[in-house]
């Protein structure tokens, strides 16, 4: 018979970490990298406590990724790179919002 391909929800730490080796590629200035790398930290950190469903606080960390990107685009992040920042980001909290 014909194989369906299953939908295989991706891993939102996988994407988080992709995202940071975008951030990194970026050469931004020191601080907005480091700014947007703590956040991202922060998200995984949230996604890695098993003890309790955190996702909220990984979406909320992912948001306040998205606005510090968005204040920066056109002035310290290019216009175009941040526009791609924040769709990833965003496929991310679609990706949690789901699970």
């Amino acid at each position: 018979g014909i194989n369906s391909i299953a939908f295989i929800p991706v891993d939102p730490v996988d994407l988080i970490n992709a995202l940071i080796n975008d951030v990194i590629a970026l050469n931004l200035h020191n601080g907005i990298e480091n700014g947007l790398d703590a956040k991202l930290d922060a998200a995984l950190e949230a996604l890695d406590d098993v003890n309790k469903n955190n996702d909220e606080a990984a979406v909320n960390t992912l948001e306040a990724f998205i606005a510090f990107v968005a204040a920066q685009s056109g002035i310290q992040i290019p216009v175009e790179e941040a526009s791609v920042l924040i769709a990833a980001a965003q496929e991310i909290i679609d990706a949690l919002n789901c699970g």
